[in-house]
C-alpha cells in the first residue's frame, strides 16, 4: 500500500505522491487543501519542511468534528496556553501554536461543512452501508466550500476496502461493485449540477490486482491490473497502456497462476495528471519519471 501511496518503491520514507504535488502547488503560488475522509495515510504526507497545508481528517459519516465540542476551551486552554508560553520552552511553544492552530482550523472546517449545500440528494449515501458514497459525499460538501475556504486546488483521499477477497468473490465483488457504481453516480451528477465535472479528476488505484485464475473460492494476490480516471474533460471511452495478448500459463508477462508483469507505471499516469494540475517541476512529485515512458496532459485529457 505504501509503495502505492508514495510511488518511491526505493524508500520506505519517502512522502505522498499527492502530497508532493500539494507541496509543489503551494510552492507554485496556489492556495491548496488537502483532505482525506479516509483516516492516516501516505499519499497525502507532504514534506514537513514545506509551506504546505496541513492535512485535514474528516469524518465520513459526521463531516469536521470540532476540537472542543462542549465548548470548554475558552476556560481551559488560555491556562494551558499560557504554561506551554512566556519562554517556558521551544517545544512548549511550538507545540501550543499547534494545539491553538488544529482548534481554530477544526472550526473553520466545521463552519465550511455546515453551510455548503449540495445541489443533489446524493441518494447513495442515505444508504449508511455504502461507506464510499459517506467518503464522495463528503468530497463534494468541501469542493462546495472551496470558496469560503480561499483554495484554488484541493486534493482529496478515500478508500474502499475489501477487495481482498480470498474467499466469497462473487458475493463480495457484487456488494462492493454495487456500492462504487452508485457512489461514483451520485458523485459525478453532483459536480455536473455545481458545473465543476469538468474541473475535477477522479483516479483509482490499488497496491495490487488478483490472480486471473481461482483458488477454489476467490483469487489471491497479482501484481498488473486495470484501473480508471474519470473527469469531465478527459479525453475518455479508452484504454491506454498495453493490454496483454497472450495470459498462457507460459506467457512473458505471465510469472504463475495469472499474475501479469505490469508495462504501465503509475508515473505515467501521475505525470498526465499533475501537469492537468498545473505542476511545472514533474520531477520533485516523481522522481522516478525518467525510467518510463509517460502520459501527458494532452494524452489524458481534451
Amino acid at each position: 500500500t505504501k509503495a502505492t501511496e508514495t510511488n518511491v518503491p526505493q524508500s520506505t520514507s519517502s512522502t505522498g505522491v499527492i502530497g508532493r504535488i500539494a507541496d509543489e502547488l503551494t510552492a507554485q503560488g496556489y492556495v491548496s487543501g488537502s483532505y482525506s475522509i479516509e483516516g492516516t495515510n501516505s499519499a497525502l504526507v507532504g514534506d514537513p519542511n514545506a509551506p504546505s497545508p496541513p492535512i485535514d481528517f474528516v469524518n465520513a459519516y459526521n463531516g469536521a468534528e470540532t476540537f472542543d465540542p462542549y465548548g470548554i476551551n475558552d476556560r481551559i486552554l488560555p491556562a494551558v496556553l499560557n504554561i506551554t508560553s512566556g519562554g517556558n520552552s521551544l517545544f512548549g511553544e511550538t507545540w501550543g501554536r499547534a494545539v491553538h492552530q488544529t482548534i481554530e482550523r477544526s472550526d473553520v472546517l466545521n463552519d465550511a461543512l455546515e453551510n455548503s449545500e449540495l445541489q443533489t440528494s446524493f441518494p447513495s449515501a442515505l444508504d449508511r452501508t455504502n461507506y464510499i458514497a459517506q467518503q464522495l459525499r463528503q468530497v463534494a460538501r468541501l469542493i462546495s466550500s472551496r470558496e469560503s475556504l480561499g483554495h484554488d486546488r484541493d486534493v482529496f483521499y478515500v478508500r474502499l476496502h475489501g477487495f481482498d477477497a480470498h474467499t466469497n468473490l462473487r458475493s463480495d465483488l457484487d456488494t462492493l461493485m454495487g456500492y462504487l457504481n452508485s457512489a461514483l453516480r451520485d458523485f459525478v451528477q453532483e459536480m455536473k449540477d455545481q458545473s465543476l465535472w469538468d474541473q475535477v479528476t477522479v483516479l483509482q488505484a490499488s497496491e495490487f490486482a488478483r490472480t486471473l485464475t481461482s483458488n477454489g473460492e476467490g483469487t489471491d494476490h497479482g501484481w498488473g491490473g486495470n484501473y480508471f480516471m474519470m473527469s469531465g474533460s478527459l479525453n475518455g471511452r479508452r484504454i491506454l497502456g498495453e493490454y496483454p495478448d497472450d495470459i498462457r500459463d507460459d506467457a512473458p508477462l505471465n510469472i504463475g497462476r495469472g499474475r501479469l508483469i505490469p508495462t504501465t507505471a503509475w508515473d505515467a499516469v501521475w505525470n498526465g495528471v499533475a501537469e492537468w494540475l498545473g505542476v511545472s517541476n514533474l520531477d520533485n512529485i516523481l522522481p522516478n519519471r525518467g525510467n518510463f515512458d509517460l502520459f501527458t496532459e494532452a494524452d489524458l485529457y481534451d
